[in-house]
């Protein structure tokens, strides 16, 4: 059995072979995948993998905040792990965690735009309506965990079922289709990832040029 306190929470594992991890010092590539699972992404590779591993590395976690991360089960816990270790580099163990929380945001943004594309290449036109945000800005801080659980009449809006929009996991960030702008789509994540009433933005623009994604991060 392996427990960590510290202020955090107590993780407790059982079984042999985790008994054994309690020894040993997780990789960063270990962690990176966790993180990545933990977010209900694919795991990093190439490019995008190696600045996640970077990020880790120069967090310079301990052998304790390492394990911790390696059996949180849940991104809340991920975030308490920080406790476990208060010498590392709060900046970018912070960050690590930022990041992995905005994995969300960028998952569903996307999938919302590749939705608009296909609508687009079906019927010549974006939807004539705006949808939005959903759930409304700061309903998901009022959650326990900070998090909206799935709720499938949130979708209900015309234009999220013409889209085909229902996201049916928990959720952070509020999700937004902006058709106001003559000539483009925007397409927006609104979160407030600690709660203190200070949002960051995620907007993915959709004009007859292209695509542009840009994030606007005064939660940090």
């Amino acid at each position: 059995m392996c427990e960590y306190d510290d202020g955090m929470r107590a993780f407790v594992v059982i079984g042999a072979a985790l008994i054994g991890a309690c020894g040993s010092e997780p990789t960063c590539e270990q962690l990176v995948d966790h993180v990545a699972q933990l977010a209900h992404k694919p795991a990093p590779t190439g490019d995008e993998r190696a600045r996640s591993v970077g990020e880790c590395t120069k967090s310079n976690l301990s052998a304790a905040a390492r394990r911790c991360v390696l059996h949180a089960t849940t991104i809340d816990e991920l975030a308490a792990c920080a406790s476990a270790d208060p010498a590392s580099s709060v900046a970018a163990y912070d960050e690590y965690m930022l990041t992995s929380m905005r994995s969300e945001a960028e998952l569903h943004a996307l999938q919302i735009s590749k939705e608009l594309q296909a609508y687009d290449a079906e019927h010549a036109a974006y939807p004539t309506a705006s949808a939005g945000p959903t759930p409304p800005v700061g309903t998901c801080c009022k959650q326990p965990k900070g998090q909206c659980p799935p709720d499938p009449t949130r979708w209900a809006d015309p234009t999220w079922q013409m889209l085909h929009v229902e996201i049916d996991e928990p959720i952070r960030y509020s999700y937004q289709v902006d058709v106001s702008s003559p000539g483009q789509v925007i397409v927006r994540a609104i979160g407030d990832l600690d709660c203190d009433g200070t949002t960051s933005q995620l907007e993915v623009r959709l004009t007859a040029e292209g695509q542009t994604k840009t994030w606007t991060r005064p939660d940090e």
